[in-house]
């Protein structure tokens, strides 16, 4: 027991005060929030990218497409605190945009419900 309170205490005391330590945790963290931000702004562009081709295209979106935008991708962005300029986006999506089924064969769609959940 003396051998702990004499040796091994100072010695994890000294490697806890060393700046050394300190510059050690605060790379990993810093590495980590780079990550972060790195993955957050390609959600936030390839959610643009899939939005703007959405509205471009006319007054309708497949259930599916809108399923993949919303729920799998900016549902997570909100949550892990993503800019809100996002949600004016999917704002307009919900507004201009109305919800249809996949296609037909013959190519017509079926008009779905937004509040009825997937498929």
């Amino acid at each position: 027991m003396d051998i702990l309170k004499d040796i091994l205490l100072p010695v994890i005391l000294a490697v806890i005060a060393s700046g050394g330590f300190w510059a050690f945790l605060e790379k990993c963290h810093g590495t980590k929030q780079a990550e972060h931000e790195l993955l957050m702004g390609m959600a936030r562009n390839m959610m643009m990218d899939q939005a703007t081709k959405y509205l471009s295209r006319g007054d309708w979106i497949t259930r599916t497409e809108y399923d993949n935008l919303v729920k799998y991708m900016y549902t997570p962005y909100a949550k892990a605190h993503g800019n809100h300029g996002m949600d004016k986006v999917i704002a307009d999506i919900d507004e201009k945009l109305r919800i249809v089924n996949e296609p037909l064969p013959d190519g017509s769609y079926v008009i779905s419900s937004r509040d009825r959940g997937c498929c």
